[in-house]
């Protein structure tokens, strides 16, 4: 079997695992009265009570929203980044003289740079335009 098959399999069992997760996770109440009441009233059939949901996103704009995706990103490329350059080095140092091997090490410590690059010009790409239209946070 491919490399590429397995490395599918199980980013899908992943995937599959997470979503079942949280599935249940939203199934359970959670110490929530408000369902607890909602539900009782329904059986019982009593007034309809108000449930208040919450704002699961935490932002209250757009911007909030762009802001936390491109934060979420730089972050995931700062911890990723470091760990693709030593799995690249360490893929050249124990080639033991394969040049495929040294080949396929030097392409992912240099798309690694070149990804990180582009996630720092990203991020200091809106940092700029923000000080250049002099938009200010509230």
């Amino acid at each position: 079997m491919k490399k590429s098959r397995i490395i599918q399999g199980i980013l899908l069992t992943l995937c599959a695992a997470a979503s079942g997760a949280a599935f249940f996770i939203g199934l359970a109440d959670n110490g929530n009265p408000g369902i607890k009441n909602a539900m009782a009233a329904v059986a019982e059939e009593k007034d309809p009570i108000e449930v208040k949901v919450d704002n699961p996103i935490k932002a209250e704009s757009l911007e909030d929203i762009i802001e936390n995706v491109i934060n979420f990103f730089f972050t995931v490329a700062i911890i990723i980044c470091p760990l693709i350059i030593i799995i690249g080095g360490f893929m050249m140092v124990t080639s033991g003289g394969d040049p495929g091997k040294v080949e396929t090490g030097k392409k992912m410590v240099y798309y690694a740079l070149i990804g990180l690059g582009i996630v720092v010009l990203a991020k200091g790409f809106v940092l700029a335009l923000r000080q250049i239209l002099n938009v200010k946070k509230t």
